[in-house]
């Protein structure tokens, strides 16, 4: 148990854990069922609904506003989402997004198909609408987008700030952009930046400094940096400080697009989330797949 917790009053132990989301869900779940099951008593449906929650099941079949309510709902459905498609890296390597936003529906019926345009957009920057993606490369793109949703958002506010001419806006709860996706808040810096920008191959130079991130759709590194680590976004998940860092402080100036893919990359945001597998391990299981068999002689 991490020792802050001991210094934090109730109210913040249930904000921080998101423990009012699983009380009232269980309450509501609860009454739904007791005119079914009168008998059921309420301490062993609760004990049931907690130990869905520990074992990661709980945000299975569920509507999006309940997968991602809380950090943890959101690496649950990654569990989850990894635990039923991890197979298709043996056996197939590139799916369309429609198939791969079929596959996200099945786990949850109403999950945003922008969500999935805009990690297929990570793998293959531009106009994705209906283009193959590589199912190994797209897992790390779609635990970025789905898992810091709300601080992509926060940050394409900035971008899109800085490509009006105005000041950088303060990361905090004023500049976040509701339940809209990022793609139309970083369309100015996307529009400057139309490249390609994964092969897919693990070995693949990251861009974040290349001369791409040259130009008006870009920002300077120390400054998103700055913006970044001053924000007090408790109320969101953010990545961590050495992450945010590690890119930033590596760069003169950085595009939108490409810190994101430099994000998506970076094995600390795998580490941080602890539910995908190492990417070499991932990639090397996708190339595996891909090797020709040897014939029987």
């Amino acid at each position: 148990m991490n020792m802050d917790t001991f210094s934090m009053t109730t109210q913040e132990y249930f904000d921080r854990h998101g423990l009012v989301l699983y009380l009232s869900d269980a309450a509501a779940r609860f009454g739904a069922v007791q005119s079914k099951r009168p008998n059921l008593q309420a301490v062993d449906f609760l004990a049931h609904y907690f130990r869905d929650v520990c074992a990661r099941t709980h945000t299975l079949f569920r509507e999006y506003s309940f997968v991602s309510a809380t950090a943890y709902n959101r690496a649950s459905f990654l569990h989850n989402f990894w635990k039923c498609y991890k197979n298709l890296l043996k056996e197939t390597e590139f799916l369309s997004t429609w198939d791969l936003h079929s596959l996200v529906q099945l786990l949850c019926a109403d999950f945003p198909r922008q969500l999935v345009l805009d990690a297929a957009r990570i793998t293959f920057q531009g106009q994705v609408n209906d283009y193959l993606v590589r199912f190994s490369d797209f897992l790390f793109a779609f635990q970025l987008q789905f898992y810091f949703n709300e601080f992509l958002q926060v940050v394409a506010k900035t971008y899109e700030r800085s490509a009006t001419g105005r000041n950088s806006c303060r990361t905090d709860n004023r500049c976040q952009l509701g339940a809209s996706s990022i793609t139309g808040a970083s369309e100015d810096a996307s529009r400057m930046e139309r490249q390609q920008v994964g092969s897919g191959d693990p070995e693949h130079e990251s861009l974040v400094g290349s001369p791409a991130n040259e130009g008006p759709g870009s920002i300077l590194g120390s400054q998103l940096l700055r913006d970044l680590l001053k924000s007090e976004n408790h109320h969101i998940s953010c990545p961590p400080g050495p992450v945010l860092r590690d890119i930033l402080s590596k760069v003169d100036r950085i595009t939108f697009d490409n810190f994101v893919v430099a994000l998506s990359k970076h094995d600390g945001i795998n580490n941080h989330i602890g539910i995908l597998p190492n990417k070499l391990i991932v990639h090397s299981i996708a190339a595996a797949s891909r090797r020709p068999k040897s014939k029987d002689l």
